[in-house]
């Protein structure tokens, strides 16, 4: 079987590549990074890492961490990397010629799933130093390690396979990445969901629904996170483990398959435009009704066109949507519902008893209370503290997936024309470089509506509850579009001059990782050392500052401190008025290198495509 054509291009195109360097140490850099952290914060504690007993605890605390970072890098580049394999060659026009060779199908899926792991490989060879040092050193059994490992490329194996699987029937590269994400989502967390929805809601198709779906969670590297929890345990962690691998495995293989005899005539379809496929098309197009393009054919584009989906991938989009707003209701109802009873009693008022941090973490309360029959409501006074402290967490969360979302899909907007071959066709048109760029910048807005409407409607439900106050409302929806905005603009400039769509996502990406992260430095830093100006520029800071309570406007009208900042993992001692000061300074800069980003993108948007320019003459694109 011909596998060298492809692993021996991936090798070459490696090598030459300054990408491929470039990462390698950055993550030698963060796994260096997360042991030093880890150290420190064990030192800091004063925890025993002198005796066997505490060098254990401490080399078995590094693998877990170490291993959870390999983890996180299996699960986020192998669907960036597999799945456009095969749809990029339909997108460059060159599948045609490749399908024309003597490699049969197989060869070729097997080919480009390989390269793709291939690429992972090496960066997972920077771990095993590491991993030998702390079984050594900590004294780690070598079956947990070998464990951990299996699982890992069983993982991988099976998210190369759903990749490839997808990608040989998926018109564009785009479509490919964004239907295996959204397939690796419901794999991971719609079991667990459903299980949790049909014991309470419908017990009596529970014994029906529940078995299967807990069949598919014992596949997923989720039920590792479910174990360990304490949520579901139907084995030991070994048995866990080894279920899951061979559930992995056989599926795998049946992907892998499936692709390979899909290929030849999912390819044909797509570029069929006679017959059943036109028709088909037709009638689909008149079951979509879509308003006229007006005069914005470009932003028209960006929101109603739907190349290369199907009515399949639709209903899996809309059941995977339907079932996280579902979750996040009923989530969101555990903590509104005791606030909005306060709210009965109380009003609109600061509440006395909600001026000191709870004893417990809401959340960790209410496992506890959700798990064990001893479990117990909020203290009196703090049921919309509670509420407003899994807000602001919450919503640092949503809000960093908004700006990773808009900055890759910004930055992939023109890189995407350049490799449909849609590009010229569109600088040929009397269409201005301003219109051009406002075009795909309100696209890539438009992509992270959804996880931007589930925030504001969490905020919506703090606001009517008594849990938001409705200055914090109103400051954390200006710091969400202007942060959005920013990373619009930011991936913008980053696809116009980058000459490959990889390569302007991950500019885009990385700038994203490096603001939102930021704010982490305030964790890491010692008592009372440092300010929470370090944050100004984390859009997720900014929105965990932003949502204030009723509690938070009284004692910073009254005393100046901020009882959440006390609270918190944040120890610099500050009130309420530099709270304000780093939203002040984080949403101003923001707002203004916006602007600066997007007036660059319109002044150099013929200079970056080669149009003739009245300002001189334009530079060429650089690889």
């Amino acid at each position: 079987m011909l596998l060298g054509p492809f692993l021996r291009r991936e090798l070459c195109a490696q090598a030459r590549r300054g990408d491929t360097y470039r990462g390698r140490v950055g993550l030698a850099l963060a796994v260096t990074a997360l042991i030093g952290i880890c150290a420190g914060g064990w030192d800091y504690l004063a925890w025993d890492r002198t005796t066997i007993g505490g060098a254990k605890a401490f080399g078995l605390t590094v693998f877990g961490l170490v291993f959870g970072l390999m983890v996180t890098l299996v699960l986020g580049t192998v669907p960036t990397l597999v799945a456009p394999a095969i749809a990029v060659e339909r997108d460059r026009k060159t599948l045609d010629a490749l399908l024309a060779t003597q490699l049969s199908a197989t060869e070729i899926v097997l080919g480009t799933l390989v390269a793709g792991l291939a690429r992972l490989f090496f960066y997972l060879l920077l771990f095993v130093p590491i991993f030998v040092l702390v079984i050594y050193l900590g004294g780690i059994d070598v079956r947990w390690a070998l464990l951990a490992a299996g699982a890992l490329a069983s993982t991988a194996l099976a998210l190369a396979a759903l990749s490839v699987a997808v990608s040989a029937g998926a018109s564009t590269a785009r479509r490919a990445v964004g239907f295996t994400m959204l397939v690796m989502g419901a794999w991971f967390f719609l079991p667990g969901v459903v299980v949790a929805v049909f014991a309470r809601a419908w017990p009596a198709a529970a014994r029906w629904v529940i078995p299967p779906m807990l069949w598919v969670l014992d596949s997923s590297p989720f039920v590792i996170v479910t174990h360990l929890g304490g949520l579901v345990r139907r084995a030991s962690l070994p048995g866990a483990v080894l279920r899951m691998i061979a559930l992995q495995m056989p599926v795998a293989v049946i992907l892998i398959v499936g692709a390979s005899r899909r290929l030849r005539p999912a390819s044909r379809a797509i570029y069929d435009g006679d017959g059943r496929a036109l028709l088909l098309r037709a009638l689909r197009t008149r079951r979509r009704k879509r308003p006229p393009c007006g005069d914005d054919p470009i932003l028209w584009n960006e929101i109603h066109s739907t190349r290369g989906v199907s009515d399949g991938e639709l209903l899996m989009a809309a059941i995977v949507s339907a079932s996280f707003v579902l979750a996040l209701a009923v989530a969101t109802s555990w903590f509104a519902l005791p606030a909005f009873s306060e709210l009965l009693e109380r009003g609109y008022v600061a509440s006395p008893e909600a001026s000191r941090m709870p004893d417990v973490h809401p959340v960790a309360r209410l496992i506890v209370n959700k798990l064990s029959p001893y479990g117990s409501g909020p203290s009196p006074g703090q049921a919309r503290l509670e509420f407003n402290i899994v807000l602001r967490q919450a919503s640092a969360l949503f809000s960093f997936i908004v700006v990773l979302v808009v900055a890759g899909a910004a930055g992939e907007g023109i890189a995407a024309e350049r490799e449909r071959d849609t590009w010229l066709g569109l600088l040929s048109t009397p269409l201005s470089g301003a219109e051009i760029v406002r075009a795909k910048m309100l696209g890539a807005l438009w992509r992270g509506r959804e996880c931007a409407a589930w925030m504001i409607g969490v905020w919506v439900a703090g606001l009517l509850t008594g849990a938001l106050h409705p200055v914090g409302f109103l400051a954390a929806a200006i710091e969400l579009a202007v942060s959005s905005w920013l990373f619009a603009a930011i991936g913008t400039y980053a696809s116009l001059w980058s000459p490959a769509r990889d390569k302007a996502v991950g500019r885009a990406a990385l700038a994203a990782l490096a603001l939102a992260v930021s704010g982490v430095v305030l964790v890491v830093l010692p008592d009372q050392t440092g300010s929470v100006l370090f944050g100004a520029g984390s859009p997720s800071f900014l929105t965990w500052a932003s949502l204030l309570s009723y509690e938070d406007v009284h004692a910073a009208l009254h005393s100046g401190a901020f009882p959440q900042l006390a609270g918190s993992a944040v120890k610099t001692g500050e009130g309420a008025r530099m709270i304000l000061a780093t939203w002040l300074v984080g949403t101003t800069t923001q707002l203004i290198a916006a602007c600066l980003f997007t007036r660059a993108a319109c002044r150099q948007f013929d200079a970056a495509v080669g149009r003739p320019s009245r300002n001189g003459q334009p530079r060429p694109i650089e690889a």
